[in-house]
């Protein structure tokens, strides 16, 4: 018997708009385990958009350190952003950022 398994679409994947609710980095683990179980082969991530900046670099602190915090009664949008639709009224759980750790290798 031959089985041929092949994704009928080049592009099988999943968005995740962490931008606007942010997930812990155990969260975005699992789901792509869950991910290749089902045999996805694209993760859409949204890191940063009008409601949130969830990127670290290094020499633009203010990015993470304004743009990753949330302030459910913020009347000043210098030290935390508004939360948007989906947000919750838990700040602690969409507070964050992720560290991005580049690797570069000589060949």
């Amino acid at each position: 018997m031959v089985v041929n398994d092949a994704p009928r679409y080049e592009y099988r994947g999943m968005m995740l708009d962490t931008a606007r609710n942010f997930k812990s980095k155990q969260h975005v683990l699992s789901l792509i385990d869950q991910m290749s179980q089902l045999k996805l082969n694209k993760l859409h991530l949204h890191l940063s958009d009008d409601e949130g900046w969830r990127l670290q670099i290094n020499g633009l602190d203010e990015l993470t350190s304004v743009g990753a915090q949330r302030g459910l009664n913020s009347s000043n949008e210098q030290t935390q952003l508004l939360p948007q639709l989906g947000h919750g009224t838990e700040p602690q759980k969409s507070d964050g950022f992720f560290i991005l750790a580049l690797i570069l290798l000589k060949s």
